[in-house]
């Protein structure tokens, strides 16, 4: 398991198909993916989101994270001109094994989600001491 091997298989195919979604389009936010000796983190990028608007799932090792961006004239007024509009997020990956899934968890500050995958205590690196017979 590396992050490569989970950004070139979140590019190409998927093993669950791609959900259908009756509201507005969605934006695919960019994402960072980092792996060092602990884990994986996903840095992604998802201005206009308040926390309450996040959700992060992990159903059949397919993560996806999803955030409601809530339009912040709405209900204030009447709308003369829109030219822009606003829309949420939704990004999937297909993990890999070796994610404790169970230990994930994440933070979000200012517009970045911050999500640290643990790798499961079997896949991490060992090192393995060398002993001598004398």
């Amino acid at each position: 398991m590396n992050g490569k091997e989970i950004a070139n298989r979140e590019a190409g195919e998927m093993t669950k198909a791609e959900e259908t979604r009756n509201q507005k389009n969605f934006i695919v936010p960019p994402v960072d993916i980092v792996e060092d000796e602990e884990g994986l983190v996903l840095v992604a990028d998802m201005p206009g989101v308040e926390k309450e608007g996040i959700s992060i799932d992990i159903e059949n090792d397919i993560l996806t994270i999803k955030g409601h961006v809530t339009e912040p004239f709405r209900g204030k007024g009447e709308t003369i001109l829109q030219e822009y509009g606003t829309r949420d997020y939704h990004r999937r990956f297909q993990l890999l094994e070796g994610i404790n899934q169970e230990r994930a968890h994440a933070e979000y500050n200012d517009g970045v989600l911050v999500l640290r995958l643990p790798k499961a205590e079997a896949a991490k690196p060992r090192q393995i001491k060398i002993e001598s017979r004398n």
